[in-house]
């Protein structure tokens, strides 16, 4: 490009990048009328709170706001602690809206949306051994029968711990198996009907 054209010269030209209106800096953008240092001070004579603003000037607002002073303030519940039975922290928010336990008390014993009578913890029958669990996974080639990925968990169809029969097992994928705990009247068809057939 001819050096004739640069800048002014050219037939385009539109006065190349703003000054600052209250300091006269060059600004980086056209879209811009103050420096940034100026609009903060602009900002702050309107009483504008901006996160652009310099550290000196949060921390004399932070001062003013603090405690009694504070426009939020509500009879000095941010200082008040909550915690659990366990001995953790819990936050306002979470012990107003009921709940006075942690995440990992919430979701113990008959506090776990998923409990059932305890059945987590019979324990399974003495036939339930890892010869008949590999005996299973060869019957079912390391597939899970729900999605054909590998399966690595034997699932008891009539959910019953202690009814070892290989008519009451299959083989399903962790993922399958998480899934089949809920809604187990739908699955126990389900598996019935599958069973059948297999067989025929």
């Amino acid at each position: 490009m001819n050096r004739n054209y640069r800048g002014s010269n050219n037939p385009n030209w539109r006065g190349g990048l703003p000054n600052c209106i209250d300091c006269g800096k060059k600004l980086s953008k056209k879209t811009y009328k103050r420096c940034k240092s100026c609009n903060n001070k602009y900002l702050w004579k309107l009483g504008i709170w901006k996160k652009q603003m310099p550290e000196i000037i949060k921390n004399k607002i932070s001062e003013k706001l603090k405690g009694k002073l504070c426009h939020l303030y509500k009879d000095g519940r941010s200082s008040k602690k909550y915690y659990c039975n366990c001995g953790k922290k819990i936050s306002y928010p979470t012990w107003l809206l009921g709940k006075q336990r942690c995440k990992i008390c919430a979701a113990i014993g008959k506090n776990n949306p998923n409990y059932i009578n305890g059945i987590s913890l019979v324990t399974y029958g003495r036939f339930f051994t890892e010869e008949l669990k590999r005996q299973i996974k060869k019957i079912y080639n390391n597939k899970c029968q729900l999605c054909n990925k590998k399966g690595t968990h034997v699932h008891h169809i009539d959910y019953n711990k202690k009814n070892s029969k290989k008519d009451n097992l299959i083989l399903l994928c962790l993922k399958c198996h998480i899934k089949t705990n809920y809604n187990r009247d739908y699955w126990y068809a389900y598996f019935k009907y599958y069973k059948k057939g297999i067989k025929e």
